[in-house]
């Protein structure tokens, strides 16, 4: 069973790319959509799947939607300012369990339950770590193409084979 779920690591590459390129103006989900099929190689990924994980997102406060013709999907808030962990949460919920693997509830011995201990602890080393990531460490050491030129905003175009934001563009 994996720790992040599909929807969540879908998530960390599509704020990723709007990252990059959807800084002055917001990215058409068409090519957020078309980004995430050539990670995920999955030519079968639903508009609609995508749809719902940025509506997460969006009402969690993440990115923000834009209507029109010049509509599209941005990070509501600089890349430096979104860390992996608020992404999770965002769509996953709370990650940290206080549940007993013995019986329902909270567990009744937690102080002195050695299963419960090593459980937290490698919890907890989850989440520090992804509380310590950003959008924008995570971008930095990605590498992206760029989407089609017809499809997004000219403000937002960078180079073919682009990695993450350059040190003075970190800020959306």
């Amino acid at each position: 069973m994996p720790l992040i779920s599909k929807r969540t690591r879908y998530a960390f590459h599509g704020m990723a790319f709007l990252s990059v390129f959807a800084r002055e103006q917001p990215l058409p989900l068409d090519a957020v959509l078309e980004y995430l099929r050539g990670y995920s190689g999955s030519l079968t990924l639903s508009p609609g799947y995508i749809v719902k994980i940025f509506q997460q997102l969006t009402r969690a406060g993440l990115t923000e939607s834009v209507s029109g013709p010049r509509g599209g999907y941005r990070l509501a808030r600089p890349a430096t300012a979104v860390r992996l962990i608020d992404i999770l949460e965002a769509l996953e919920g709370p990650q940290m369990t206080e549940c007993c693997l013995l019986s329902v509830g909270t567990c009744q011995d937690a102080n002195s339950c050695a299963v419960r201990d090593r459980i937290h602890r490698a919890e907890l080393a989850f989440h520090q770590l992804l509380a310590a990531e950003t959008v924008a460490s995570l971008a930095d050491g990605m590498t992206f193409r760029q989407p089609p030129a017809a499809r997004m905003p000219a403000a937002s175009r960078r180079s073919p084979g682009s990695r993450g934001p350059k040190s003075s563009e970190k800020g959306r």
